[in-house]
Parts: structure tokens; C-alpha cells; sequence
């Protein structure tokens, strides 16, 4: 936790440098909420918060404007089309750096709880060395206590993957440690940082833009550093629970897009290993259920040929998407409780 005193002097709340907290909204407003009153119980003295929509289609958007009236403690931004988590951050980013005169900015996915130091311990480490220009969070899963979704993460090139450290692992003294990474989750960024790096790439769209981010920050000379005392809570309610297309499509495009966008020697071995794996998965097809598996490589393979970038319309695969998504509400229907 950063010490609102100084000596025998109780600094005020202008000496702590301001911090703007973004969280997205996709059609997620229970989360938002729930996020909300999370960071209600923030140790740190100085910061704004703000909920971007990325042109949720439900009525989510008409509800947190209602919300933002009666509780008075966020401001509300829309980015006015569906542009990813991307378009949401870089909005963010405009606002907390060029209207809010924010010095860092703190990005959240709308499922997240945080704990109250977890502003306190961000800042404080970014405030160690100039250089640092990332501080990423420890994620931990809301719905399976101790385990981890990541703990920071490595960029391979020559595997074409991003390497998450601890995934799925239970949390302990191996990932307590603070450490340089290539990318991490729930990132904060500071001015100088996003100033010389720009903001995250759009033309991902869903998927890797997370990484990238931060991989081509520390590119442009900045410290990318994972803080282990910030733990976060992640429900992962996933913009596509009950969808095996999109996931699989925007990841490996995107990851191949990395690799060229990064391009290095390393990066050949990168994309035959990405592309000999999504050859497997179709070969596999047959014996995994997954029937569409080549009419999906081979929509992505031909997609990064034409350089065909951002929100993709995959409404070809409609068909599998909606058996796909019936299973899934039926899994979820049987793990209820009964009433």
C-alpha cells in the first residue's frame, strides 16, 4: 500500500499522481457494477474511474447510464461501434492522458474483482524506476480459489505463443515473486509509455491485443514488470462463452500477425509451428467432433494472405455456433442447483 504520509507529513490526495481506472463493458453490466463496488474499497487516495462501452447490444449501455446518475463515481464513455476490447482501451487512453491529465491509466475487463491495495501496490511500483512504463497484476480465477489464470507472461517467437507463467497452476511462493515479463493482464500504463508506444492495435480486434501491447512497449525501451501483491479476481464470463469459432479464429490469426508485425528471424519458426498445429487440428477433426476444423484453418490461412484484419464476419460457421452454444446452456443448466 502507498503511505499517505510522508515523514510526519500527512501528504494530500494531490500528491499521490492520478491514476484512471478503465473498465470495459461488452453487454457485461452486473459485472461492471460488481467491479464498481470492488474498487469502492481502494486503498489509493487519487483516482477516476471510468467504464467505456464498445456498442453493447443489449440495453447494458441505457442501464450504466442510469447507474452513472444515481451513483455519481464513474464517468461513462461509448466508442459508438463494436471495436474490441482495443477500441474501448485506446478511448480510455485518450481520455485519462489528454482530458483526465492522468499519469497512469489502469485497464480492466468488466468480470474482474480487485482487492483494496490493488491501485496502492501498482503505483508504487511504477514509481521505482522511470523506465517502468508496464505494471501487470496478478490474475487469479473468482470461481476457483488459488488457482491461476496467469502471472505474468513470456512472448515466444520462435514458438509463436504467448506463454502464460502459472496457468492453471495453485498459486504459491513461485509466482510471489516481482519480475520483468513481456505482457501480463489488467495492465497498468504510464503517459510516457503509451505517448511513444501508441495505444493497442485495433486491427486484432479480440485476442493477443493484450500482448502485443506490451511486448512492443518494452520494444520502445520501457520495463515491463508483473507485481505479485496485486491479485485480481477473474469470473472469465467470456464475450464468447459457448463459442468455439471466434476464440480459435482471432487467436491464431492474430498470433500470426504478431509474429510479422514483430517480425524477427525467430518468427519463421513461429509461424510453421503455428500453422503445422492449426494443420493437426483439422487433420484431427474427424476424431474431435470439431467437423468445421478445416473450413476454419483454411479461412484463416487465406484471411492472413489477403491481410485481412479486425472484426471478421464469420457467419459461416452460424450453424456451429448455435449447436455449439445450446450444449453449452445445457452443461450450464445441469451444474445448477435445483430449486
Amino acid at each position: 500500500m502507498v503511505s499517505p504520509v510522508r515523514g510526519s507529513t500527512i501528504m494530500s490526495k494531490e500528491e499521490f499522481p492520478l491514476v484512471v481506472v478503465a473498465i470495459m463493458n461488452f453487454k457485461s453490466y452486473d459485472d461492471v457494477i460488481e467491479n464498481l463496488e470492488s474498487l469502492k474499497k481502494s486503498h489509493y487516495p487519487n483516482f477516476k474511474i471510468a467504464v467505456v462501452d464498445t456498442a453493447s447490444p443489449d440495453d447494458s449501455y441505457a442501464r450504466l447510464e442510469t447507474a452513472q446518475k444515481e451513483r455519481g463515481d464513474f464517468t461513462l464513455l461509448q466508442t459508438g461501434w463494436d471495436g474490441g476490447f482495443a477500441s474501448g482501451v485506446n478511448l480510455a487512453l485518450k481520455w485519462a492522458f489528454k482530458e483526465g491529465a492522468a499519469a497512469y491509466a489502469c485497464f480492466l475487463d468488466s468480470d474482474i474483482i480487485v482487492e483494496p491495495q490493488h491501485l496502492s501496490a501498482l503505483v508504487q511500483t511504477a514509481q521505482k524506476d522511470k523506465k517502468i512504463g508496464v505494471v501487470a497484476s496478478k490474475y487469479l480465477y473468482y470461481y476457483r480459489p488459488g488457482i491461476l489464470q496467469n502471472a505474468g507472461g513470456t512472448y515466444l517467437p520462435w514458438l509463436g505463443y504467448p506463454w502464460a507463467h502459472g496457468c492453471n497452476k495453485k498459486d504459491g511462493p513461485a509466482y510471489n515473486k516481482e519480475r520483468e515479463v513481456d505482457w501480463g493482464c489488467a495492465l497498468l500504463v504510464s503517459r510516457e509509455a503509451a505517448d511513444k508506444s501508441g495505444g493497442m492495435r485495433e486491427d486484432y480486434f479480440h485476442y493477443i491485443d493484450d500482448m502485443e501491447w506490451p511486448v512492443r512497449i518494452k520494444r520502445n525501451g520501457f520495463r515491463v514488470v508483473f507485481q505479485p501483491k496485486v491479485r485480481l479476481y477473474h469470473k472469465v464470463s467470456g464475450t464468447h462463452k459457448g463459442d468455439s469459432v471466434r476464440p480459435y479464429y482471432y487467436e491464431r490469426r492474430n498470433c500470426l500477425y504478431c509474429l510479422l508485425d514483430h517480425f524477427e528471424i525467430a518468427s519463421l519458426l513461429g509461424i510453421s509451428a503455428r500453422v503445422s498445429k492449426m494443420f493437426i487440428d483439422a487433420l484431427l477433426s474427424p476424431f474431435t467432433g470439431q467437423k468445421y476444423m478445416p473450413r476454419l484453418v483454411g479461412r484463416i490461412l487465406g484471411d492472413v494472405l489477403k491481410n485481412k484484419r479486425g472484426k471478421a464476419d464469420l457467419s459461416e460457421f452460424n450453424k456451429v455456433l448455435t449447436a455449439r452454444r445450446s450444449m453449452a446452456e445445457a452443461k450450464e443448466k445441469q451444474r445448477l442447483p435445483k430449486v
